[in-house]
């Protein structure tokens, strides 16, 4: 063989080797990215066998959040390019206004796994109501004889309340547990038979002796005790938490069993003693006339979850 025949079949080989270690790169870079790939596809099938409800209800209040709750951080979210100072710079809403929280909320995990409920010394323990029948209501409701032909585009304490929440929140048009629109207040909230004021808007004498916290604070004029109040909703496995917002279903006084032991006196909807709202229903995976538990928790035991997305803060207004 002559030099210049050697040289280049030098040459040759020297560039068939440069040419399989660049297929042999590209070959594992390929090979990791479907690793990579597999792995994302196979802890996202096991999210949705834990949590279809969450899966099937891709949204919460913020739009930020709606691939979120598809990809919990815990699991892998390829989307989240939030550095820790950012996302402590993330704001709470409360009512219709904005105020900057110091601690980061974390709508992303909470409703997949809420975050223990911490010990608060000053919390009362309030008695636990089991197999409550629960039906379904909305603002901004029609009056119809399956609701006692009683309209809910007020409350017992807001006479506008579909415009100061900002508008019908339908069952039937969600973007996951929120109405199609933004929300300006918590589309998490329940009705229960009890309003602390009478027909006339005056404050029933005997409320501070009978609501728990009546005499926690020298309530005014323009204020419910009982308005905004959190309650702890569970049905089977799943717990949710919402706000107190109306007074119904069918009974405003029933005490003994809104503060109390007793079972609900009202006799309608198999003896209903339990509305809770779109958001409520979809999260528990409730039908329209459902049995749940349910009891008061005080603030400072509610846990962060899409709950507390909006937490309504709005008092009387008539």
């Amino acid at each position: 063989m002559s030099s210049r025949n050697s040289r280049w079949f030098a040459l040759s080989r020297e560039h068939g080797t440069i040419v399989s270690m660049k297929r042999v790169y590209w070959i594992g870079i390929f090979g990791l990215v479907a690793i990579c790939a597999m792995g994302e596809f196979l802890a996202y099938q096991d999210f949705l066998e834990k949590e279809p409800l969450i899966a099937n209800n891709t949204s919460a209040c913020s739009p930020k959040v709606r691939f979120s709750l598809l990809y919990p951080v815990e699991i892998y979210n390829p989307l989240n390019f939030n550095t820790p100072e950012e996302t402590k710079a993330t704001k709470i809403k409360t009512g219709s206004t904005s105020t900057q929280a110091s601690e980061p909320t974390n709508p992303v995990s909470s409703p997949v796994s809420p975050a223990p409920v911490s010990i608060n010394t000053n919390s009362r323990s309030y008695p636990l109501h089991q197999q409550i029948t629960t039906t379904v209501f909305w603002i901004g409701e029609e009056s119809n004889e399956e609701n006692g032909f009683i309209a809910n585009s007020d409350s017992a304490w807001d006479s506008m309340w579909q415009e100061h929440f900002g508008g019908v929140d339908n069952p039937d048009k969600r973007e996951g547990f929120c109405p199609a629109f933004e929300a300006k207040e918590n589309p998490f909230y329940v009705a229960l038979p009890y309003n602390d004021l009478d027909d006339n808007g005056n404050r029933r004498k005997n409320a501070a002796d009978i609501v728990y916290w009546g005499k926690d604070k020298n309530y005014t004029s323009s204020e419910s005790m009982v308005k905004n109040h959190w309650l702890k909703i569970t049905k089977n496995n799943r717990t949710v938490y919402a706000q107190w917002e109306d007074a119904g279903p069918f009974n405003y006084n029933d005490s003994n069993y809104v503060f109390g032991t007793e079972r609900p006196s009202n006799t309608e909807n198999s003896g209903a003693g339990l509305d809770v709202s779109p958001a409520v229903r979809d999260y528990l995976g409730l039908n329209d006339i459902d049995q749940v538990d349910w009891q008061f928790v005080d603030a400072s035991d509610v846990p962060e979850g899409v709950w507390k997305q909006i937490v309504t803060t709005s008092q009387i207004s008539f």
